[in-house]
């Protein structure tokens, strides 16, 4: 009986824990049955609907990038930062591939993925060399 206690206990933690990912989740799966009848509903309506998802989205991200923090910390540097980046570039795939694949034209879809994946990285790079060279106070050009 102990065991079973101690197992049930962590199952309760653990979904406890995932409760944001669990109702982003039921939040798409009910968006997407019920997707007509709330677009027929009226604007406000679809607003409110489109603002619930995108909580729900953000907060889906959230626990996203929790697990790729622990994941990182496990794995160390630079495999742990890779892992980070990764993880909140995937997001944004997602996120962009989901929206776009009622679009009739496919390299929309590829080009629009290709530009947020590539802003992602050099933004991602060109905040590493602004914060280095902050810490540092000093940068230095090679050729």
């Amino acid at each position: 009986m102990g065991g079973t206690t101690i197992l049930f206990a962590q199952v309760h933690q653990a979904a406890r824990q995932e409760r944001l990912l669990a109702v982003a989740i039921l939040a798409g799966v009910l968006a997407y049955s019920f997707e007509h009848a709330l677009l027929g509903a009226g604007r406000a309506a679809a607003l409110a609907v489109a603002a619930a998802l995108v909580l729900a989205i953000v907060g889906a991200s959230l626990r996203v990038a929790h697990h790729a923090e622990v994941l990182a910390e496990k794995v160390g540097d630079p495999y742990g930062t890779m892992i980070l980046t990764l993880s909140a570039v995937l997001v944004e795939v997602v996120v962009l591939a989901i929206m776009m694949s009622h679009e009739s034209s496919p390299t929309l879809v590829r080009d629009t993925i290709y530009a947020a994946v590539m802003l992602d990285i050099n933004g991602i790079l060109g905040l590493a060399a602004l914060m280095g060279g902050a810490e540092t106070r000093r940068t230095r050009l090679q050729r």
